[in-house]
């Protein structure tokens, strides 16, 4: 929807990947951003996990591949909250804020903004391609005016 890509919450990892590589001729950095996403994890988990379970489970410390990723594609997570039962309205938050994200929200959808220029590379050191946390993960998105 009007320039963006926008994923519901119960959708896996690879229905991402899949999502992605259908856009690729509105997304620059398509393929670049689907193998950073492939870095996650094996094919078997990325087939059943979702996105949305794997950025909640950030927040005990656990360290995700998909965050920087998300990071360097600018993208925005809507959430709802509830109060006395009550859903208290949708909210959208760069990804970069997601820490802040109150305890009881509900994430409903992932936005990834289709931009036609750039540039994104990702990066990962681990002891093993899979089965193990990284040591360090990086990602970047940059645009460079001729």
């Amino acid at each position: 929807s009007d320039g963006n890509l926008v994923l519901g919450a119960g959708l896996r990892i690879e229905d991402i990947c899949t999502a992605v590589r259908k856009r690729a001729d509105k997304l620059a950095y398509a393929e670049d951003l689907v193998g950073a996403l492939s870095w996650i994890a094996q094919h078997h988990v990325r087939a059943e996990a979702g996105w949305a379970g794997n950025l909640m489970i950030t927040r005990t410390g656990f360290p995700s591949d998909l965050v920087p990723a998300l990071l360097a594609a600018d993208a925005v997570i809507s959430f709802v909250t509830f109060r006395h039962r009550q859903i208290r309205g949708e909210k959208s938050w760069p990804i970069a804020d997601f820490k802040q994200v109150l305890p009881n929200a509900l994430l409903t959808k992932l936005t990834i903004p289709l931009r036609s220029t750039g540039t994104f590379r990702s990066y990962r050191v681990a002891q093993r391609k899979w089965l193990a946390h990284a040591f360090v993960n990086a990602a970047f998105r940059v645009d460079v005016d001729p």
